[in-house]
């Protein structure tokens, strides 16, 4: 049982190991990011729908085939949204494109929030997801502190 039980971890090492090295070559550089605009695609009275625009840069020499965005945002520690993208995305070799990703807010959700930031003069965030490119889904967080002063 002692050496099935080695085997069994070794394999899932070697796995691991083997799929990480994979996902380095099917992904290669990491996209670089940085966000273009923000507007407002839809608001009534108890929300809203943001929408980021975002530059991408894909340094790599092959496309890479974004299946799926996914992502929490929290404010002061508390989630205020979740979503995910609409429809694949395309990043063609060594080029730029614009990615809109939408974030729908609810504005009871962040009121406490925002009234806590505007008392402290601060408040931190936190964005996390996961981005699916076939075959695997790479995670990603950011996190800061925005000063309102």
């Amino acid at each position: 049982m002692f050496k099935f039980s080695v085997f069994a971890a070794g394999f899932l090492l070697l796995n691991l190991v083997a799929c990480s090295s994979l996902q380095e070559w099917a992904v290669g550089q990491k996209p670089e990011a940085k966000l273009k605009e923000v507007f407002i695609k839809e608001a009534d009275m108890t929300g809203a729908l943001l929408v980021f625009v975002v530059n991408v840069q894909n340094p790599n020499k092959h496309d890479l085939k974004i299946d799926e965005i996914a992502y929490r945002v929290f404010l002061d520690g508390k989630e205020v949204s979740q979503a995910k993208t609409e429809k694949n995305i395309l990043l063609k070799a060594e080029q730029e494109a614009e990615v809109p990703i939408p974030l729908p807010i609810k504005y009871s959700q962040i009121f406490d929030n925002i009234a806590a930031a505007l008392t402290a003069g601060s408040i931190t965030y936190k964005i996390e997801g996961d981005a699916k490119v076939s075959p695997f889904s790479i995670p990603f967080s950011k996190s800061g502190k925005v000063d309102l002063n």
